[in-house]
């Protein structure tokens, strides 16, 4: 029969296991027991010296009479705590194994494995823990200790008490490197106040640590005993006995490689002490932070040179939180020293959070192009009422009433109802408007909410971030302290940013610099000012995904490259740029925008976007523009791809700025889409005045309407600097309509009232126009010395008539301006507004049934051409219908 009792071959005890925290633990592969009381349980907690044994409570796994087992140790073993489970069975006798006269098996084999459990533990402890002889050596028995002697050898060969002085100086020197090592190997803390608070042996010369505040928190290391350092660094530790001891660590390419965690910057902690305690006085070293979350109610100095701050888990993996609005996490300024402006400062893989009042700082808003009767918002249930913005038109207005304070939306009743055109903008934030507050670096209290506040230092390095709620992900001033031309630091790269709810990368004093893949969910609208730009609206203005400036230093920031940047903006433009010089633009699609490029003095730049597209609708001053440009010089835009579906934006605008006008700029797209309804009026591009500024369209398709003008040239109160004559203008080659529209192509004429511009060029392909209809409105370029360019793959013909008293014009184009006056018998002047345009003129003189033709070649160099009567004596008579053709073959 099969053995229902199978006991196989084992000693009957577990190896030395280690505890987990918790309380209950196995069953054990192959440890089976008869009986609960046969289990004994031995602990070792962290620095005693021996096993002993535990109170425990035992229970079979399913209640067999031989089965498998689990304990319970009351209070839980830590990860400290060593542990062994053995079985010690005390043999009885209490059953027979007989039935009547019969022999009962299972008893007997029941018995039998009883019996076998119990020799197998005799023989362990007979091979384990009885102290044996060699073959042929006398019996042993242990003496009893007496405290003042160690255990030798007598003549005898047995074991007795002896004095030590019969030891000799090579044994005893063994026997103290051996206990020495193993000290050494041996001496660990719990956490670091407990190595703080001991009197170590001068004998051990490392210890270790289990943890910074708790052991197994992360920041266990080990350390070694030195003499007293000079200068006292951050791994430079004392014992309470004055011993002084340095953190363990290795070094790589010239940098000492640091374990936040070892030093109190341990995730789930306030972190303010130990992180401005280690990077106080650190340079050349590399901090390494471990994942999860950290809190903050100070910024962090980083002053040091050639310091690298990391999480090696990603940015996703780690949450700094700051929690005092306005302060930024890191910042390589010192307030107390101008002169610290660090090299080589850099940081990777990094992730913060800004929080306001003890919550993460959020952002909602609304927008209501016309009335829908109910104006709702998302919100926070912490949401006050003075945290809910209402705008109409862009000016801020208190509503009537807001209900649903404490859920996640509210809504808004307005003091008076929507009228048409007017646009309901709500916003709800509880990041508090920073602006005019007293700043630690005097650059705009809105500037030092960031991520990293760099104060200046070259090779200063920022990627692979996340970053949600702060004004700037990334601060970077190239001199906090100075306003001289050369005030710039040098190659700095920030890249690779994501970001949630904030307002603006901002770069100032850069030179030879790279901004690139700024990719954001919501940019925010929370400041009043950004600190730079003063005076721009009544409340919450400006958010940029990059704002580049040089907050009006002679630093001039330039020579730098600009790649993807990417945002909802709804409110202002994605690219911002101020008295800067030198900027490559690299830019990816853009797929929603309000102003998606606005750039003020801006010299010697170029702007590559693949696609641009946006259809909002908004409006907070009814001036936006996709492309705004404002006393820029030398600044070229090209686009593949852009659509403009709109009854308010604007294409682009040339404007003048405080001090100079837009000068040699041109915007280059090769197929602009452009559509409105019919109340649209502003012109989709505006010259305000620019010098030689040029827009140049490949391929012009309008979906539906145009409202405005395509192109519109006007002074808009400009009388100083005085313009230079050649304007600039627009070139399209191919215009497309969906639907036979009545075209509105060019008007060279001021809205304003004031003079007419002078000096605009418009060359247009009428050739290529499909579907489209030219009509007397489709030019309007009143003025002087404009040159409308119409054709390039043939002549326009412009039919006019003029009757010989001199009195009547009939033209049937006011593209070109034309007046005739008698200046002899038979003999009229034509003048007209083709500049220095290659033309040619045909006149037919009409009386009764005599016709006569003569032709006209103007010299290229008039405005005028002469018509001669043949027929003197009756010319008063006459009729003269002209033909003025105009073949465009370029500029000149």
């Amino acid at each position: 029969m099969t053995n229902p009792y199978p006991l196989p071959r084992s000693i009957r005890q577990t190896e030395i296991l280690v505890g987990d925290g918790g309380s209950t633990y196995g069953p054990f592969a192959g440890f089976q027991i008869f009986d609960v009381a046969d289990v004994e349980v031995w602990t070792k907690p962290q620095g005693a010296d021996r096993f002993s044994l535990v109170a425990a409570i035992v229970a079979k796994v399913s209640d067999l009479p031989f089965d498998f087992f689990t304990i319970n140790v009351p209070g839980g073993l830590p990860a400290t705590t060593h542990y062994v489970v053995r079985s010690a069975r005390l043999h009885e006798r209490t059953a027979g194994v007989t039935s009547g006269t019969r022999v009962d098996l299972t008893a007997l084999e029941k018995e039998l494995s009883k019996q076998g459990v119990v020799l197998q533990e005799i023989r362990r402890e007979l091979s384990t823990r009885i102290v044996s002889t060699d073959f042929g050596d006398a019996e042993q028995t242990l003496p009893s200790p007496d405290g003042i002697s160690v255990l030798g050898w007598d003549s005898g060969g047995k074991l007795v008490n002896r004095k030590t002085d019969g030891i000799s100086l090579l044994e005893a020197q063994a026997a103290a490197a051996a206990a020495l090592a193993a000290a050494n190997a041996g001496f660990k803390f719990g956490t670091e106040a407990d190595f703080e608070a001991a009197n170590i042996p001068l004998v051990l010369t490392f210890i270790e640590t289990a943890g910074y505040y708790a052991p197994g928190d992360g920041g266990g290391h080990q350390k070694r005993r030195i003499p007293a350092p000079d200068p006292v660094m951050p791994w430079h530790k004392q014992s309470a006995d004055g011993a002084w001891w340095e953190v363990e660590s290795v070094t790589a390419g010239g940098r000492r490689i640091i374990y936040a965690a070892q030093f109190g910057i341990v995730p789930g902690h306030d972190v303010t002490a130990p992180a401005k305690a280690l990077y106080a006085s650190l340079a050349h070293a590399e901090v390494n932070w471990s994942p999860g979350s950290y809190s903050l109610t100070d910024y962090i100095g980083v002053y040091g040179e050639n310091v690298i701050s990391r999480c090696p888990s990603g940015r996703h993996a780690i949450t700094i939180r700051q929690l005092t609005w306005g302060l930024p996490v890191f910042s390589t300024a010192d307030p107390d020293n101008p002169a610290v402006r660090p090299r080589g400062v850099k940081f990777y893989d990094l992730g913060g959070e800004a929080w306001c009042d003890g919550v993460k700082c959020y952002f909602y808003d609304s927008f209501y192009p016309v009335d829908l009767g109910v104006y709702r918002c998302e919100a926070h249930p912490t949401t006050t009422a003075a945290e809910i913005f209402l705008l109409r038109n862009g000016v801020l207005e208190e509503p009537a009433s807001i209900s649903g304070l404490g859920t996640d939306e509210v809504t808004i009743t307005l003091s008076s109802p929507q009228l048409a055109g007017q646009m309901i903008l709500i916003k709800v934030t509880n990041k508090r408007d920073l602006h005019g507050q007293p700043a630690i670096w005097g650059q705009g209290k809105a500037a030092e909410s960031a991520l990293i506040f760099h104060g200046g230092g070259d090779d200063f390095r920022a990627e692979r971030l996340h970053v949600e709620g702060f004004v700037a992900q990334v601060a970077y001033f190239g001199d906090w302290t100075s306003q001289l031309a050369d005030a710039h630091s040098y190659s700095p790269v920030i890249r690779d940013i994501t970001f949630d709810n904030c307002d603006f990368v901002l770069l100032s004093e850069a030179f030879n610099w790279e901004v690139d893949q700024i990719i954001g969910g919501k940019v925010s609208e929370t400041q009043t000012d950004t600190g730079l730009v003063l005076g721009q609206a009544p409340i919450y203005k400006d958010p940029h995904v990059l704002y580049v400036t040089d907050r009006s230093t002679l630093a001039v920031t330039q020579k730098g490259r600009v790649g993807v940047l990417s945002g909802d903006n709804k409110y202002s433009s994605n690219y911002k740029a101020r008295n800067v010089r030198g900027l490559v633009v690299e830019a990816g699609a853009t797929y929603e925008f309000f102003r998606h490029l606005d750039i003020e003095q801006v010299q010697d730049t170029v702007f590559n976007f693949p696609v641009i597209s946006g259809a909002f609708n908004g409006s907070l001053d009814g001036q936006r523009a996709a492309l705004n440009l404002w006393a820029c010089s030398g600044v070229t835009i090209n686009v593949d791809r852009m659509y403009v579906t709109s009854d308010i934006a604007f294409v682009a605008r040339f404007r003048k700025g405080l001090q100079n006008v837009c000068s040699q700029c041109t915007i280059v797209i090769r197929d602009l889409y452009i559509t409105a309804s019919a109340v649209r009026s502003n012109d989709w591009f505006v010259n305000h005045g620019g010098v030689d500024c040029w827009v140049i369209i490949e391929n012009l398709y309008i979906l539906d309407q145009m409202g405005g003008y395509l192109y519109r040239a006007r002074e808009e109160d400009i009388s100083s600097p005085a313009l230079f004559s050649r304007r600039g203008g627009i070139k399209v080659k191919n215009i497309h309509c969906t639907n036979a529209i009545d075209l509105k192509l060019a008007a060279f004429v001021s809205n304003n009232g004031v003079t007419h511009p002078s000096g605009v060029t418009a060359d247009f392909d009428l050739d290529a126009i499909t579907n489209g209809k030219l009509t007397a409105a489709t030019f309007d370029l009143r003025g002087a010395d404009h040159k409308p360019l119409f054709r390039r793959s043939g002549a326009q013909v412009i039919p006019f008539t003029v009757r010989t008293n001199g009195t009547v014009i009939i033209s049937y184009s006011n593209s070109v301006a034309l007046s005739v006056a008698a200046i002899a018998a038979g003999q009229y002047r034509v003048t007209h507004n083709l500049g220095h345009a290659n033309y040619a003129v045909s006149v037919t003189v009409e009386r009764d049934a005599n016709a006569s033709r003569f032709a006209y070649v103007d010299n290229e160099t008039n405005t005028t051409f002469d018509i001669y009567i043949s027929d003197g004596a009756n010319f008063q008579d006459a009729q003269v219908r002209c033909v003025l053709a105009a073949k465009a073959y370029g500029f000149v």
